[in-house]
């Protein structure tokens, strides 16, 4: 076998099993490793059968291929992953039309630490890049979300969304009890583009939760900061609440849009043990 298979093949089962248990404190990283099986990277370890935790437009634009990728960044030195959404080609898995998703996401079935139950308290790591003049709808364009499960559908907890409100362009970190968006914080949309951001995300799981964000420059230069103390993260009928990440965005006004890449680099989620 060539010397750079044995070398991703080696790199792809370190990632598979790389969870770390000890009192109080277990771990799940997700990091590229070069190019070809993305998919299957992201599916064995965000889910541990064999399902699937990516939510792609393939269906849609079938001759373009895969839209997530694993591309070399020079400034990281070393490879990401790459969403990719198109405003002509692509939707929501052609089950929805006014809008495009390209996302990865926990599952039901996926490895108890990434699900949070209620007294759970879970950290949440990774980097991201949107592009230099990146284009916001007005009406949402999330780049990650806290969703929790009811009996049978999904609903959003937390989002981080940019935004284009009348000229306003804005990046916020929005909070949805039962349908009510409150924005946590804001900043202008310019702040977070054309480099690298570090999200360092907090919560604990509970009728009295909490919620801490921060996210910064490369440097260590900070640029947004939560700290939210005594807000409902846990309702009596949640099942569990998942992570997801890449781009969901409305097309009501497409015409204000553009293809769009987005970068994201070391998912990193800590399930730190409290008492129930």
């Amino acid at each position: 076998m060539h010397f750079y298979n044995c070398k991703k093949l080696l790199s792809f089962i370190t990632i598979f099993t790389l969870f770390f248990f000890n009192e109080g404190f277990s771990q799940i990283k997700l990091t590229a490793n070069g190019e070809g099986d993305t998919y299957e990277l992201i599916n064995k370890v965000l889910i541990s059968e064999n399902r699937t935790a990516v939510e792609v437009p393939d269906c849609n634009h079938k001759d373009f291929g895969r839209h997530i990728s694993e591309v070399f960044d020079s400034t990281l030195n070393k490879y990401v992953f790459e969403f990719i959404i198109h405003i002509k080609n692509d939707k929501d898995r052609c089950k929805r039309f006014d809008r495009q998703r390209n996302e990865i996401k926990a599952h039901k079935r996926s490895n108890p630490i990434i699900l949070a139950t209620e007294g759970e308290k879970l950290n949440y790591k990774w980097k991201f890049k949107l592009q230099k003049g990146f284009k916001a709808s007005s009406r949402h364009t999330n780049l990650h979300q806290i969703t929790y499960r009811l009996t049978e559908t999904n609903e959003p907890l937390f989002a981080f969304m940019a935004r284009d409100k009348k000229g306003k362009r804005s990046f916020d970190i929005v909070y949805i009890d039962e349908d009510v968006q409150q924005v946590l914080s804001s900043v202008k949309l310019s702040k977070i583009t054309g480099k690298w951001i570090v999200a360092d995300e907090t919560i604990t799981f509970g009728k009295n939760g909490s919620y801490a964000v921060t996210l910064k420059t490369l440097s260590g230069k900070t640029i947004l900061k939560v700290d939210k103390k005594n807000i409902q993260t846990w309702y009596e009928t949640m099942e569990y609440a998942r992570p997801k990440w890449g781009i969901y965005r409305s097309l009501k006004h497409a015409n204000k849009l553009r293809d769009e890449k987005v970068y994201f680099a070391d998912f990193e989620i800590n399930d730190i043990k409290t008492d129930k």
